[in-house]
C-alpha cells in the first residue's frame, strides 16, 4: 500500500501562477503517475475537492468540511477503488466538544480543526489498517498540544478495539524541536518521515520547515519514504511537498 499526505494550499488568487487551479494539472499528473492507494489531503476547500473528485475518478473521497455547516476546509482521505475497501470512517473536531461541528478550543485561531480517520481493507491480501489524517492549528501551540493529545487518545482507543497497523498523517504546524513533538516521542508511534528534507517551502521562497508527517506503529513494515518536490517553470505542486511511503 502506498500512502501519501499533501497539504494542497487553499485557492488563494494572490498566489499568482501558483493559484490552486494552475497547479491542479501538475498535482493530478503526479498522482496518476504514482498511483498511491491512499491520499491524505489538508486544506481541501470545496472547490478544490470538487476538482479532485472530477479529475481522479479512480478514488473515493471521505470527509467533510470543518465549519458548522460542514463547509470550508476539509482533511479528506481518498482511497483507490481498485485496491482499497472502506470498513469504517469517522470525523471529529479538535475541541472540548468533538461532536459539535465547527467547535474549537478556547485558545486557538479562528479556524476549527478536524481529524478524519478510516479503517481500510485490502481485498487482494486481506490486510487491514487505520489511517488518521489531520491539520493542527497554525497559531497557538496550546491548540496544537491539545489537538495532538486528543488524536493520540483516539489512536489508543482504536488500537484497543482492534490492534492493526496505523498511520497518522498530516500538517502538524510544528517542527521536531517544538515542545508538542515530545508527545510523539512518548506515543508509541514512530516518525518515519524524520529523515526527509523540510516539507514546507512557501513555493520555493523559504525558509523551509519540517511540518508534514507520517507516523506509524509499524515502522519496520515501511519503506521508500520520500518527499515529492516538483516544480515546473515556477509552478509547484503546493507550498508543501507531499510525503509518501510504501507499507509492505
Amino acid at each position: 500500500m502506498k500512502i501519501v499526505t499533501l497539504n494542497l494550499r487553499y485557492p488563494a488568487p494572490g498566489d499568482g501562477k501558483n493559484y490552486f487551479f494552475n497547479r491542479l494539472p501538475l498535482i493530478v499528473e503526479r498522482i496518476r503517475q504514482e498511483a498511491p492507494d491512499v491520499l491524505c489531503f489538508q486544506e481541501a476547500m470545496p472547490e478544490s475537492l470538487q476538482a479532485l473528485r472530477r479529475e481522479l475518478p479512480a478514488y473515493a473521497f471521505f470527509g467533510v468540511g470543518r465549519e458548522a455547516d460542514y463547509g470550508g476546509e476539509a482533511c479528506p482521505i481518498a482511497c483507490r477503488r481498485e485496491t482499497i475497501a472502506l470498513h469504517a470512517m469517522d470525523q471529529f473536531w479538535l475541541s472540548d466538544t468533538p461532536r459539535v461541528p465547527g467547535s474549537r478550543y478556547r485558545e486557538q485561531s479562528i479556524c476549527p480543526r478536524i481529524c478524519t480517520w478510516v479503517k481500510l481493507y485490502q481485498p487482494a491480501d486481506g490486510k487491514k489498517c487505520y489511517i488518521v489524517n489531520t491539520h493542527l492549528d497554525h497559531e497557538f501551540e496550546a491548540a496544537r498540544t491539545q489537538g495532538l493529545t486528543q488524536i493520540l487518545g483516539l489512536i489508543k482507543a482504536l488500537e484497543q478495539q482492534e490492534p492493526l497497523p496505523l498511520f497518522l498523517t498530516g500538517d502538524f504546524n510544528l517542527e521536531p524541536q517544538d515542545a508538542p513533538y515530545a508527545l510523539i516521542r512518548g506515543s508509541g508511534l514512530t516518525d518515519v518521515t524524520r529523515d526527509i528534507p523540510p516539507t514546507f517551502h512557501d513555493f520555493g521562497r523559504g525558509p523551509a520547515m519540517k511540518i508534514d508527517y507520517i507516523l506509524t506503529n509499524r515502522p519496520s513494515e515501511c519503506c521508500d519514504v520520500t518527499a515529492w518536490h516538483e516544480e515546473r517553470d515556477g509552478v509547484f505542486l503546493s507550498d508543501h511537498d507531499a510525503v509518501a511511503l510504501r507499507w509492505q
